[in-house]
């Protein structure tokens, strides 16, 4: 399934988050297939210390990732679905 990420962080744990940043780099590049595979990079909003990425994820993947970053970084998940799908679905159901 897939999802739009929200993540957050105190400002005063930037350095935490850039080093916690790099090893999720390495963590990825060993096990791909245990994390969420991201649809739409990570992008912060402006002059905040807040922002969102795109994935595709299983439960299992999103319990790992939520744990990597889990004391530095607070990640929500927002399930997404295609618009189109919705509204065949919709039509079908009349």
């Amino acid at each position: 399934m897939k999802y739009i990420v929200f993540w957050e962080f105190c400002p005063e744990d930037f350095d935490k988050i850039l080093e916690r940043y790099f090893a999720f780099g390495k963590a990825v590049e060993k096990h791909p297939d245990k994390y969420p595979k991201v649809i739409f990079s990570s992008h912060s909003m402006a002059g905040e210390t807040k922002g969102f990425e795109i994935v595709e994820a299983t439960s299992e993947q999103m319990t790992e990732d939520i744990t990597f970053w889990m004391g530095v970084l607070t990640l929500k998940f927002v399930p997404i679905l295609e618009a189109e799908k919705i509204a065949e679905s919709y039509l079908k159901s009349k």
